[in-house]
């Protein structure tokens, strides 16, 4: 107030501050949540996997920015894929760096608008996004699960039956992702 600014720029000040108090707040809890580590050596499903001899990083893209975890993972041997990560279980991490919160807003920006529209959007709301490669492939994933959330039955796990089945079809489709090419233009035509 003292120094006369407008109310627009103090928001974006105290948003850019609310964004690094959050990322504080990510890390405290996951510092608070430990390493991973269980011992030498772990046995699930009576296999025996070993601890990394070093704790591994792990990028995490979050709605407030970039996290770096280190904790400690399992695998059969060295140089073996990481069969068990317990820290990963015990935050609810996703497979993938990208935080569910940040996927879950890129895909609702992306739903409504071009890729490279959504992500310049969210970087803009937000201050961190992904590429738009990287919205692209996250589309296609949950595209995977479309076709058996559709049949499972959308209203209390039933499907109507077909004698309440309506004569009208109704279907809509934006050609979202579709590549499209004009043939260059002859001189004949």
């Amino acid at each position: 107030s003292a120094d006369g600014l407008r109310l627009g720029e103090v928001e974006r000040t105290v948003q850019a501050y609310l964004a690094q108090q959050g990322l504080a707040f990510l890390e405290e809890h996951v510092d608070n949540a430990g390493d991973g580590d269980e011992g030498e050596t772990v046995c699930p499903e009576d296999r025996v996997l070993q601890r990394s001899e070093e704790p591994q990083g792990r990028r995490y893209l979050s709605i407030f920015g970039e996290l770096k975890i280190s904790r400690y993972v399992y695998s059969a041997g060295k140089k073996r894929a990481i069969e068990y990560a317990p820290l990963d279980a015990r935050l609810g991490l996703p497979a993938g760096e990208i935080s569910y919160v940040l996927e879950d807003y890129q895909e609702r920006l992306c739903a409504k608008s071009p890729f490279a529209k959504g992500v310049e959007d969210l970087k803009s709301i937000l201050g961190t996004a992904v590429s738009v490669a990287t919205a692209e492939a996250m589309n296609r994933q949950m595209a995977g699960f479309a076709q058996s959330f559709h049949t499972s039955g959308l209203t209390e796990g039933k499907m109507p039956p077909p004698s309440d089945e309506g004569e009208l079809l109704v279907a809509a489709a934006d050609g979202k992702g579709v590549s499209t090419r004009r043939a260059a233009a002859t001189s004949g035509e």
